[in-house]
């Protein structure tokens, strides 16, 4: 609906979806955290208000008008497609190893960040662990906004380079056991996060049919959501065999591969554009000759 009804020349659709996961998660881990902290009974608590926000929600989504024409197979649309289209798939696999590290990220954070806070830094606090999460997510939408005039493949480049070196920042937090440290690159992390998935989905995007609209934004974000759930699992099972400490300092190095990836794909992307661009201004003069 976004896509259909903004009318700027940059995608406030990229923008939200980059955004607002960020302010999600911020909101409901430092939320959480102050609950288990502080309140009686919280598990009760959280899952009766995260509960009244979800029908909240869909309430909200019945009244909104629809954006798109009508069409016959209005059952068989609810069907779930997950698709890349033809047109879309170089500039999807240019996006995708910025989309799988930045939420390889997130999920470490969310699972094992109050954890790691207890075990490699000593401090038994959830609120501190929300807080944790919430200056990386929450840095995350604010890079989303900060980037939000930039060009796609410009802002995932800064984003990937920027969280690359959040993520080294994060390895020498742990290797050094300062909290300040951790908590820093976290910040410098989320800020890289939140452009680099902006420039991702807008790079993906970019071009795309209506039609197809649905197809590819869920290829994004099934990409996005197993980067967040499957490596936070595999590494919380390692955790027991080589311990925290290790399990982190591999996972960021995995990370940083991965965003330095992404940099290195858009720029041999943006040569095999250079090379075509000549040739095909070519064509006319060779007609005609």
């Amino acid at each position: 609906m976004l896509l259909d009804t903004q009318r700027a020349r940059r995608p406030l659709g990229a923008l939200v979806n980059s955004a607002g996961p960020g302010i999600g998660l911020s909101l409901g881990a430092v939320g959480a955290g102050l609950v288990v902290e502080y309140v009686a009974s919280p598990t009760r608590w959280v899952f009766a208000v995260l509960t009244a926000v979800l029908v909240l929600g869909a309430a909200t989504a019945v009244v909104l008008p629809e954006t798109s024409p009508r069409a016959p197979g209005a059952l068989r649309s609810l069907r779930p497609a997950v698709r890349v289209p033809r047109a879309q798939r170089a500039a999807f696999l240019t996006a995708l190893p910025a989309i799988v590290a930045v939420w390889a990220l997130g999920g470490l954070y969310l699972s094992l960040g109050p954890s790691l806070v207890a075990t490699v830094f000593g401090i038994d606090d959830h609120l501190v662990g929300s807080l944790l999460v919430l200056a990386m997510q929450g840095t995350a939408a604010a890079g989303a906004v900060l980037g939000r005039n930039l060009l796609p493949e410009h802002a995932m480049v800064a984003g990937a380079s920027v969280f690359a070196v959040g993520v080294t920042g994060t390895t020498a937090a742990v290797l050094s056991g300062q909290v300040t440290v951790l908590f820093a690159s976290a910040i410098v992390s989320g800020l890289g996060f939140g452009l680099a998935f902006l420039g991702a989905v807008a790079t993906a995007s970019a071009g795309v049919a209506p039609a197809e609209r649905a197809g590819l934004l869920s290829s994004v974000f099934v990409a996005g959501y197993l980067s967040f759930s499957v490596p936070a699992v595999v590494a919380g099972v390692a955790t027991g065999t080589v311990g925290l400490q290790t399990v982190t300092e591999v996972y960021a190095a995995v990370l940083i591969v991965l965003a330095l990836g992404a940099v290195a794909g858009v720029r041999l992307r943006r040569r095999a554009t250079r090379r075509t661009e000549p040739a095909q201004g070519a064509a006319p003069e060779s007609l005609a000759a």
